[in-house]
């Protein structure tokens, strides 16, 4: 699991309350790229929407907040950067999260009436959100009777457990597991369908073990995309199925599958090679892994 940022409500932040999801969500990417360490010359930790706010209009009124505002703030107050995306394909944005970054991400709120995840029933429009992970969970661990499944780990500013009179319950309260198709529909019925607007934080995980994302994956001798490869993951035919999976690692020089791609494997470090791009994304940090007894090379935004 990433590391899990403290979790910021936006309606106990000041005069501002009501518009501050997005200094609310920006604070909680921020706490989570810096993995919870004051920046050195902050006087105020974690992060404070008001702060935020403040710093994006000393003035004091009390509008919507766009990304490159809030980023900009971020960036002078504490030293985080965070790169705004528009319309961003799901596929890169799960790349991006599958990476190690966390997300200040834009959805419509209407998206979640009439689900567990609602906490405001009253207001249905462009709300910010902090989206910290993603990850397969078992049933019953995202929520008392929750099928196992693909979760997003998210904190909505306005998930702060406050009585909803509106619909008779009690709103959540700090960081939740919603389905990933849950935020999928949310960020899309603001970008546009399949796509995501976000604002995302430098990669920050470091696993001691990693996985091949899917098929297709080339792995390397060095880390550079012009390296010699060593093999590539591979959808096997029937006749192929000698490790028992539909998809191996398939060693090139001989054609020998060597290992299911579903393997987790030893994570020697992350070293900075070549660059690389997948869909949108790139990068030049590589996963270093043990294959055949020598370090082998993958992009990390191919690994997870």
């Amino acid at each position: 699991m990433s590391f899990l940022p403290v979790f910021i409500a936006q309606l106990a932040t000041g005069s501002c309350g009501g518009s501050n999801c997005g200094p609310a969500s920006v604070a909680m990417a921020s706490h989570r790229a810096q993995r919870g360490v004051r920046p050195v010359g902050t006087t105020a930790w974690p992060p404070r929407p008001a702060d935020i706010r403040r710093r994006i209009d000393p003035n004091g009124s009390c509008g919507g907040t766009s990304f490159e505002e809030n980023a900009a703030a971020v960036l002078a107050l504490y030293g985080v950067t965070l790169t705004p995306r528009y319309r961003l394909p799901w596929a890169d944005y799960r790349t991006l999260l599958d990476a190690g970054r966390g997300a200040h991400t834009s959805i419509l709120y209407s998206a979640l009436r009439g689900t567990r995840w609602d906490s405001c029933p009253t207001f249905g429009g462009g709300h910010a959100i902090a989206v910290n992970d993603v990850a397969e969970l078992g049933a019953g661990v995202a929520y008392p009777g929750s099928p196992a499944g693909t979760y997003a780990r998210v904190g909505d500013p306005l998930a702060d457990g406050r009585w909803l009179a509106s619909i008779g319950r009690r709103a959540l309260n700090g960081w939740q597991w919603w389905p990933e198709s849950v935020l999928r529909d949310a960020t899309g019925q603001r970008a546009g369908a399949g796509l995501v607007n976000a604002s995302v934080t430098i990669d920050t995980e470091y696993p001691a073990s990693v996985v091949i994302a899917g098929s297709g994956v080339n792995v390397r001798q060095s880390p550079a995309v012009t390296a010699a490869r060593y093999g590539k993951s591979t959808q096997l035919a029937d006749r192929d199925h000698l490790l028992g999976t539909r998809a191996a690692i398939r060693r090139l020089a001989d054609g020998v599958n060597v290992l299911p791609i579903a393997t987790r494997l030893p994570l020697i470090g992350w070293v900075t090679g070549g660059p690389w791009t997948v869909g949108s994304v790139t990068g030049n940090v590589w996963a270093s892994v043990l294959i055949d007894g020598k370090p082998r090379y993958i992009a990390k935004a191919l690994v997870r």
